[in-house]
This record gives C-alpha cells, sequence and structure tokens, in this order.
C-alpha cells in the first residue's frame, strides 16, 4: 500500500518534472516512510482520543523513537508490517495500561531494569536497515545508554512519587525497545 501509493506520487513528481527519474527509488524510499510514519502517527493520536489515554501515548511514542533510533533491532521486511506491528505494540501498550492490576512500580520497575540491561549489553544493533560506521556505533552506543539511564530514573522517580503516567509509557517503551533488540538476536541479525 505505502509502495504503491509512493511509487505513483514519484511518478506524478517526474511527470511534471519536479524530481529526475535517476532519483526515482531514493524519493520512492522517502515517500513510503514518511507516508508509513504519518499515518501510523495520526492513527495512534486517533486511538488515544478513542481509548483516552492521549498523555500516556504521547510520552510512548516519544520515549519510544528517541530510544529506538539509537538501539536499532528488529525491522519488518515491508512498511505495512511494520505499521501493523508498531500498533499492535502501542495498542498492547494501551491495553495493559488500562489494566490498573499491571501497573505495580515493582514489576514496572524489574521490566525496566532488565531492559536497561539488554540495552546496556547488545546496544546498538547493525544491520542491513541500521549500517553504522565505527564511530556510529560508539556515538550510538554511548547515546542508548546515556537516554537508557535516563528513563530507569524517570521510571524509578516516577514510582516513587506515585505518576503512574509517566512510569508507565517510560518503562514500556524501555520495553518494548528490548524485546525489538532481543528479537533481532534471535533473528541472527538478518533483520
Amino acid at each position: 500500500m505505502f509502495r504503491n501509493l509512493s511509487e505513483s506520487i514519484s511518478l506524478k513528481l517526474i511527470t511534471n518534472k519536479l524530481i529526475s527519474m535517476e532519483n526515482r527509488e531514493y524519493y520512492i524510499y522517502g515517500l513510503e516512510l514518511f507516508l508509513s510514519k504519518i499515518t501510523f502517527y495520526v492513527t495512534v493520536i486517533a486511538l488515544s482520543l478513542l481509548t483516552q489515554s492521549f498523555i500516556i501515548s504521547v510520552l510512548f511514542l516519544i520515549s519510544y523513537m528517541l530510544l529506538r533510533q539509537y538501539t536499532g533491532g528488529y525491522h519488518c521486511k515491508t512498511s505495512e508490517v511494520c505499521f501493523i506491528f508498531s500498533l499492535f505494540i502501542y495498542l498492547l501498550m494501551v491495553f495493559m495500561y488500562k489494566l490498573e492490576s499491571t501497573q505495580d512500580g515493582y514489576l514496572l520497575c524489574c521490566f525496566t531494569v532488565v531492559s536497561f540491561i539488554v540495552i546496556l549489553i547488545f546496544s546498538p544493533i547493525v544491520s542491513v536497515n541500521n549500517p553504522l560506521t565505527i564511530d556510529e556505533k560508539k556515538k550510538y552506543r554511548l547515546l542508548s545508554i546515556l537516554i537508557s539511564f535516563v528513563y530507569v530514573m524517570i521510571v524509578v522517580i516516577s514510582m516513587k512519587c506515585s505518576v503512574t503516567e509517566l512510569m508507565f509509557p517510560v518503562s514500556w517503551s524501555l520495553t518494548a525497545d528490548a524485546v525489538l533488540i532481543l528479537m533481532s538476536k534471535v533473528k541472527g541479525g538478518k533483520t
């Protein structure tokens, strides 16, 4: 869907002489990425309004996107599968948040610490989708550890202050990221 739409848009741009045929693949890739991300964010915002979870949704998206860009991890084969998989992660987060029994601060802290350890050991994941130079790998490792550590502190402090609306989405973003890192390791880095 996103690929076909991107191809159609790029053809229109070529026809109107706004881009050259030689650069078409770059534009298709960029358009596909842009369309899938915009569709995902609009869907999440709409669902967050329907489920009355706007604040935790925004906090999850911000914390997850910030961390994921430096840690790497599992990547789906197509943008449509990525959209569905990302939506599943988000909906599972909202569902778990709505189950008040899962908001136990100590359980979330355990998930947070285990996730931090996974990120500490394996981050960043280098793959075909995320090739890194040696300098970039060092930089991404440092940033992923630093961001993760800040998230751990946010979770601990928000648990002590009983701010579930902050504790839960930040903890969930760390956990989701760690799971995607482990999934890429199980797949043997062939993501």
